[in-house]
């Protein structure tokens, strides 16, 4: 795919209140209790009354010996009179006209200007039912699953979805919602940045060691669940006679290594051209999906499949690490999903 500038392609949420047309009332709503969120306040680390200093020195105090010990509490002193009180004053300042004084420093600190590898240090992900698979088939098992993801999408979307609460009596924060899809993270030389694609209709399908394009929406109607899985048949056949472009069936390990290396390849390679646009259909995709032809599940006298299902979707092949999830889908039927975890910071 990386070379050749052809791009193959293949054609329950909580209970809402309506009125009696039918309409959703607005309280029901997803983002309906935003306005009621409390702003978090500034804490007072470097207050008279602050001791986070002093808990400081006693965290670190088992770790280090007399001479460092005392080097260190010089520093917390001296931070505690003089640059921590003027920290603390900025920090009051953006406290007050921001709803979250850390949430935009956590998304860019802690995440996007981090530079290792995602694949172990960042992403997560999850396994399908140990006990119990809805149909060993494939293709329609994977045609299942992206009819109701799309399902959860339209009810974002719509805003069908009802508010999220934290033991059902305080409200939390959804703006993380609309970023669970059609969302990547793009790789920077110092800073990565999120992008999210509202117009998506596709998604973004591997299978031996190809790339295909499987549109999900035709015409502004959402394709069925027999006829997508009529897609990814046509893709399971196509993929053992098509031939994979040079470099095509190991794209995706670019996204599980360091990122300033990746950003610089990708701006070297995957600027303009064939390659730009291959990129680009999976980057701007609802969501990546793999078809992998292992068959993992559990077996109480044999736990090595078990570990062996949980290594395949922490860091297995062709896992695009990336996009905001991928799906794995596996010749017995089971399912598994990798996610970045970037997107998922609330605001």
């Amino acid at each position: 795919m990386a070379n050749d500038g052809k791009t193959r392609s293949a054609l329950e949420t909580l209970p809402t209140c309506q009125d009696v047309d039918g309409n959703l009332q607005d309280h029901h709503r997803l983002a309906s209790q935003a306005h009621v969120l409390t702003e978090l306040p500034a804490p007072p680390a470097c207050t008279k009354s602050s001791r986070n200093h002093e808990r400081y020195l006693l965290t670190v105090r088992p770790f280090v010996n007399d001479e460092e010990y005392t080097r260190l509490r010089n520093l917390a002193e001296e931070f505690q009179g003089k640059l921590g009180k003027r920290l603390q004053r900025y920090l009051w300042v953006k406290s007050w006209w921001s709803s979250n004084y850390v949430s935009d420093w956590w998304e860019q600190y802690v995440y996007l200007r981090g530079r290792s590898p995602l694949m172990i240090n960042s992403n997560y992900y999850c396994l399908d039912a140990l006990l119990y698979t809805p149909t060993h088939l494939r293709s329609a098992r994977l045609a299942n699953f992206i009819t109701v993801l799309m399902k959860f999408k339209v009810d974002i979307d719509t805003q069908k979805l009802s508010p999220r609460f934290a033991m059902g009596t305080a409200p939390l924060c959804c703006e993380q919602y609309p970023r669970t899809f059609s969302t990547t993270r793009i790789p920077q030389l110092v800073q990565d940045t999120i992008e999210h694609y509202v117009d998506a209709k596709h998604v973004a399908v591997y299978s031996q060691g190809k790339w295909y394009v499987l549109n999900v929406i035709n015409a502004g109607r959402q394709l069925s669940p027999r006829e997508l899985q009529e897609q990814i048949i046509w893709i399971e056949e196509a993929s053992q006679t098509d031939v994979a472009s040079p470099g095509e069936a190991d794209l995706s390990a670019m996204t599980a290594g360091e990122r300033s290396k990746w950003a610089a390849f990708r701006e070297t390679f995957f600027a303009k051209g064939a390659n730009k646009h291959s990129l680009k259909q999976i980057e701007q995709s609802l969501f990546v999906a793999i078809l992998d032809d292992s068959e993992p599940g559990y077996d109480k006298e044999n736990p090595s499949m078990l570990d062996n299902y949980a290594k395949t979707m922490l860091c297995g092949d062709h896992i695009w690490y990336d996009k905001s999830f991928s799906i794995v889908a596996f010749k017995n039927g089971k399912i598994g999903m990798n996610a970045e975890h970037a997107w998922l910071m609330p605001q």
